[in-house]
């Protein structure tokens, strides 16, 4: 449910980024924390349109925001 929530986040909050939605997988560093834990790609840095993008301090913020929001989403979901 958290990738979900970010996920919805990131969408709402990039409407013209290309989005891939969410996946689950057995990586090895999901499968071995002790707490919820998922992985965010935001762009691909080997595209060079996306790695400008992304070195944007601007973008950064903005992301880490939208991150930040799906998480409280999520909170928000289960009542805590």
């Amino acid at each position: 449910m958290l990738a979900a929530c970010v996920n919805n986040s990131m969408v709402l909050d990039f409407p013209s980024n290309h989005h891939r939605g969410y996946k689950e997988s057995k990586f090895y560093v999901l499968r071995k924390t002790l707490v919820p834990a998922i992985l965010i790609e935001c762009e691909f840095i080997s595209n060079p349109e996306t790695r400008r993008f992304l070195k944007e301090p601007e973008i950064q913020r903005a992301l880490a925001r939208s991150i930040a929001k799906g998480i409280d989403m999520d909170f928000s979901l289960k009542g805590e």
